[in-house]
């Protein structure tokens, strides 16, 4: 939703703690594409659409093939029961509507999969948050501070080790784990890759 301001409530908070304007954060934001990342509960329920869509498609190939065994005639005779003859065109109606299920299912299949791909979050791999973390290294590139890297115990010591934490926590990074259970995305990973990634 945007305020007064036609900047976002996340745009304004974001460029609070990113000490930056909001026209900087929304610029950064579209390059990097973030909002093409889902969310993780997102992720953990198209797992499960996945599964169900790809049954279906095999149920609806394996009907298509009984469908296909039967003898002509009875073809012709569930089709009229049924009721499912386009008279006036002389169409089989179950037919159609079984290999339009299966493309439909193919295309849902191909769009969920390319999501799954886009947003691999699952056993360590947590791209929004490098994501994250790469929109706040470029916000410092932009404001000309230094992008530097360092921790005591599990906590930053740096501006920008701070400010990956903090964007983390204002965007609700998540990771999924093997096992599909949601845990906080943890700062130190994606800062480290952004760093590291300047440094060579």
């Amino acid at each position: 939703m945007l305020g007064n301001t036609g900047f976002s409530r996340l745009e304004m908070r974001l460029a609070e703690a990113l000490v930056c304007k909001p026209e900087l954060v929304r610029n950064v934001w579209q390059e990097l594409q973030l909002d093409s990342y889902e969310d993780v509960h997102d992720i953990k329920q198209l797992a499960e659409i996945l599964k169900t869509y790809n049954q279906m498609k095999k149920l609806t190939n394996k009907l298509l093939e009984l469908y296909e065994s039967l003898p002509e005639e009875e073809r012709q005779r569930l089709i009229v029961e049924a009721h499912l003859l386009n008279d006036a065109a002389g169409e089989n109606k179950l037919a159609r509507a079984l290999n339009s299920i299966k493309e439909e299912l193919s295309n849902l299949i191909n769009h969920r999969d390319h999501v799954k791909e886009r947003n691999p979050s699952k056993g360590g791999k947590d791209h929004k948050a490098d994501q994250l973390a790469e929109f706040v290294a470029k916000i410092f590139e932009e404001t000309n501070r230094p992008i530097t890297y360092g921790h005591r115990d599990t906590e930053p010591t740096t501006d920008f080790g701070r400010a990956v934490q903090k964007t983390l926590e204002i965007c609700e990074a998540k990771l999924l784990d093997r096992d599909y259970k949601i845990h906080l995305s943890n700062w130190r990973q994606p800062a480290h890759k952004a760093f590291a990634r300047r440094r060579s």
